[in-house]
């Protein structure tokens, strides 16, 4: 489990990560990109969590609220990204 649990330190940081070089971007493709990067790290950190509860590292009522506001990050990313996709010239 330590290399899932090494593979979480680095996906969950990188979310935030992502989400503040999309605001320092300049241009829409980069907004987005990074947004897209964000929400991959999302779903793995989701994938990583639901592991390691499955392998009884975790009990699985630990992830059910970092899950849950996992799902509410990734909608939100995903709406984002498709709202800059439509203002994209």
């Amino acid at each position: 489990h330590v290399k899932d649990v090494d593979q979480l330190k680095r996906a969950a940081p990188s979310v935030p990560y992502n989400i503040a070089e999309a605001f320092g971007s300049e241009h829409t493709g980069q907004k987005i990109y990074h947004l897209g990067i964000a929400r991959g790290s999302v779903d793995e950190t989701r994938s990583i969590l639901r592991k390691l509860a499955k392998a009884g590292a975790l009990r699985p009522a630990m992830i059910n609220r970092p899950t849950a506001l996992a799902v509410t990050v990734a909608k939100m990313l995903t709406a984002w990204i498709e709202t800059l996709q439509e203002e994209k010239p």
